[in-house]
């Protein structure tokens, strides 16, 4: 197994697309829609390390096919904060970070309507879901409420940005070098 996270908007369908093209290799991205809910709960504190790990447990182990012999990837920005967990369930995956200039996130998140509401030109053109989802600061205990309530939707976009980023960088440096590589993609 191996698994690919970042803030999004960051070529995570790219890789995806690229390496399912080697033969020796079935890579997907985001094909698990139930883990945008899950980790966004898990941000929030709203379900323990154990409830997300005993779910992802039933996900994976329960719920897929592996196929011998090739390399199964996922590419998914939901990833971002399920890497330590995810260690202990695939004691041999592999973590690839993503990375993206902030300028060039931020520009792709906010035209595409994160952190935007209904008025956006392209907010209805976003499944529900993934605004619904969207972490938050405030509700993540990273911005204290007045603070997220004063800021713009560029400024969330942001911190979302730092947020994430912070996150998988934190995160990986618990799990061993070897089964990440030493330099992030950009």
């Amino acid at each position: 197994m191996c698994f690919v996270a970042s803030t999004g908007r960051s070529g995570s369908t790219t890789i995806a697309s690229l390496l399912n093209d080697h033969r020796g290799i079935i890579a997907k991205h985001e094909p698990r829609h139930q883990l945008i809910k899950l980790s966004t709960d898990y941000a929030y504190g709203l379900l323990s390390r154990d409830q997300v790990k005993m779910r992802l447990e039933r996900m994976f182990l329960d719920g897929s096919v592996y196929l011998e012999g090739r390399v199964h990837l996922e590419s998914d920005q939901k990833y971002f904060n399920l890497f330590p967990i995810l260690a202990e369930i695939f004691p041999e995956a592999k973590f690839i970070w993503l990375v993206r200039s902030a300028y060039d996130v931020v520009t792709s998140t906010h035209s595409r309507s994160w952190f935007a509401d209904h008025t956006h030109p392209v907010y209805d053109q976003i499944n529900w879901f993934y605004h619904k989802f969207r972490v938050q600061g405030d509700m993540s205990g990273a911005v204290p409420p007045g603070d997220w309530s004063r800021m713009d939707t560029f400024q969330r976009n942001c911190w979302y940005w730092t947020y994430v980023n912070e996150k998988i960088e934190d995160d990986l440096s618990g799990i061993p070098a070897s089964r990440s590589p030493t330099q992030k993609i950009i």
